[in-house]
């Protein structure tokens, strides 16, 4: 695949799961490719946890997050899967609340 993404996806993976998947996508992924994953930070995950008593976001999702992201913790997943890429760029939105990450296959 030229492009493959996880949209808000990669944090409700069982942990032992990640890096199994990611290295499949590793394999489908063209070299030169690219990865786009989006995911709550923990400023993201601790608002969701608050929205949950409000009924302003679905119990059972929030509850499903498996593991929580940051660069270091990106990186390592990465790393283990195998990923070796030319360009990782990163960034927040939706005020800090998610983050993305933006990587070309070597």
């Amino acid at each position: 695949f030229d492009l493959i993404t996880l949209l808000a996806v990669i944090e409700h993976f069982p942990k032992d799961k990640i890096i199994p998947i990611l290295r499949r996508i590793n394999f489908f992924l063209k070299q030169r490719g690219v990865f786009i994953i989006t995911t709550p930070t923990q400023l993201g995950d601790k608002l969701l946890k608050l929205m949950v008593p409000l009924k302003l976001v679905s119990k059972a999702e929030v509850e499903e997050h498996q593991e929580i992201f940051n660069l270091r913790k990106m990186k390592f997943y990465l790393k283990q899967s195998g990923f070796r890429y030319k360009l990782l760029k990163t960034g927040k939105f939706e005020l800090g609340f998610n983050a993305w990450y933006w990587l070309e296959k070597e």
